[in-house]
């Protein structure tokens, strides 16, 4: 959960650092097999989300070195916009350091963009 939260918080190098070589995304506005700093650009500087609360409803290890997190978030986001979300990401292990592969989101509110979206 350590790493899932920095993706809600931290900027562009967290991303770099923590995703693999590539990563299919999965958002409105954003569906796609797409390049680590393809999405680290996306990731908007300054305040990002706060009060994030996340509860897990799923976790899942298919392999030794892939596993399945899935969970209700929601936060709150620029402009004071709340936002609620349904989550699933998978991380696979490579190099002894676990790493973001896939990553989706269905929002359950229409309170705000999800993150990673250009909104």
């Amino acid at each position: 959960m350590a790493l899932e939260t920095g993706f809600w918080s931290n900027g562009p190098q967290y991303y770099r650092e923590n995703l693999s070589a590539t990563c299919l995304m999965v958002f409105e506005g954003m569906a796609g097999l797409f390049s680590s700093e393809e999405i680290a650009r996306t990731v908007k500087g300054g305040p990002r989300w706060r009060n994030v609360d996340m509860e897990v409803k799923a976790f899942l290890r298919l392999r030794p070195e892939f596993v399945l997190l899935t969970y209700a978030a929601s936060a709150v986001g620029r402009g004071n916009r709340p936002y609620s979300a349904l989550v699933s990401s998978g991380y696979l292990q490579a190099g002894g350091k676990w790493r973001l592969s896939f990553h989706q989101q269905t929002p359950v509110n229409s309170g705000g963009a999800a993150p990673g979206s250009t909104a």
